[in-house]
């Protein structure tokens, strides 16, 4: 892979890594032995994708899990990525849909789409 030299000592945060496209990515940044930060509120699909990543990497692959529309447990996460942490990529995936019309939609679960896909 020409590029291989570019991912030596990156530390990429993955933001929805549980699951879809964030698990892919994942993986294919763990093939190219970047240190991984997974993010994402469900720990046991969390856990499944660390497994598989480390499969294909020397380099750590830590998760957190974390809700990232509630402010609160967004700074706790941030403060602890701070401290322990040089980050290098991140790859902000999370995000939030329902499968329903618009109209069908309460005021509750536009805000939390908005929160979520729009201010994290």
């Amino acid at each position: 892979m020409k590029d291989a030299k570019w991912f030596t000592n990156q530390v990429a945060l993955v933001t929805g890594a549980s699951g879809g496209l964030g698990a892919q990515i994942a993986i294919e940044l763990a093939k190219r032995d970047v240190q991984l930060i997974l993010v994402a509120r469900n720990m046991d699909k969390l856990e499944q994708v660390s497994k598989e990543c480390q499969s294909f990497t020397t380099k750590p692959v830590d998760i957190y899990s974390c809700d990232l529309t509630d402010d609160a447990s967004v700074q706790d996460l941030l403060s602890t990525l701070d401290e322990k942490y040089k980050i290098t990529m991140v790859i902000n995936n999370a995000g939030l849909g329902y499968l329903k019309y618009a109209k069908d939609l309460s005021e509750s679960e536009i805000n939390q789409m908005l929160q979520l896909n729009l201010n994290t």
